[in-house]
């Protein structure tokens, strides 16, 4: 499944907007500059995120036979991934886990439904904290999830 590989990727966007954020934080302090600065920390925010959720849509095809679809299935795949299946595989993500990354998944759709101007610093600040919290979390419990699974090393890279 390439699973590490998948989560490396994944990391290195959040390292581009953290060097993003601090090219960005030399702007001026104005309308314009402000605008650009939380386009892209919730843009960049927004596709860790994604990546991340597009690792467990693979685990579920793969292991689970199926992916969540509708409305809510962005809820419904976090939850599926946070419960074992018997005889397949054990729970990918821990309950500390889990709820980082749903208050990331509620982030994202309030970032979808506003416009950028609307979207404040503690709504920032927070889901940053979030993403800098998730992805330490997210790794132990892959790194779990693999050893469990007997994965061979190489496919843990």
């Amino acid at each position: 499944m390439r699973l590490r590989h998948r989560f490396d990727r994944t990391r290195t966007e959040a390292a581009l907007l953290a060097r993003a954020e601090c090219l960005l934080a030399d702007l001026p302090r104005n309308a314009a500059a402000d605008w650009a600065r939380c386009a892209c920390t919730a843009f960049g925010i927004v596709s860790v995120y994604s990546g991340l959720e597009r690792l467990l849509e693979a685990v579920a095809d793969e292991i689970d036979g199926e992916v969540p679809t509708g409305s809510v299935a962005d809820a419904e795949l976090l939850a599926a991934l946070a419960s074992p299946v018997d005889g397949q595989r054990p729970a990918l993500l821990s309950a500390e886990t889990h709820a980082l990354l749903d208050g990331l998944r509620r982030f994202r759709r309030v970032a979808h439904a506003h416009v950028i101007s609307e979207l404040t610093e503690a709504d920032l600040a927070a889901n940053r904290a979030r993403l800098h919290a998730v992805l330490p979390a997210f790794a132990r419990d892959l790194a779990a999830f693999e050893q469990a699974l007997g994965a061979p090393e190489q496919d843990r890279r």
